[in-house]
């Protein structure tokens, strides 16, 4: 997690723009990375190996790889933009229901 984290703040890694993630202290637990394609799995196991209950949402650029009882709790993020104003509003809904 501690990784994660790392490249999550760091100002100069490709994917971050420039911009740190400003919610790092709020990272609850990351996925081990089996395979690009197998992402639900990967959040499947979290999932159970942590014995978690409680409401989630899925952010994600990648859509086919999710399993079907995950895609109700996945938005969808566009690989260019990023997450959006929309993005958060949809997730903050899902964790209200």
């Amino acid at each position: 997690m501690e990784e994660t984290i790392k490249k999550l703040s760091d100002t100069t890694g490709f994917y971050n723009n420039g911009i740190a993630f400003p919610f790092c202290d709020r990272i609850v637990g990351v996925t081990d990375i089996i395979n690009l394609d197998r992402r639900g799995f990967e959040i499947a196991k979290w999932i159970k190996d942590n014995q978690f209950t409680g409401k989630y949402v899925i952010l994600d650029d990648m859509y086919n790889c999710m399993l079907q009882e995950q895609k109700p709790y996945l938005i969808t993020t566009d690989l260019f933009e990023g997450l959006t104003e929309n993005d958060v509003e949809k997730a903050i809904k899902i964790l209200n229901e």
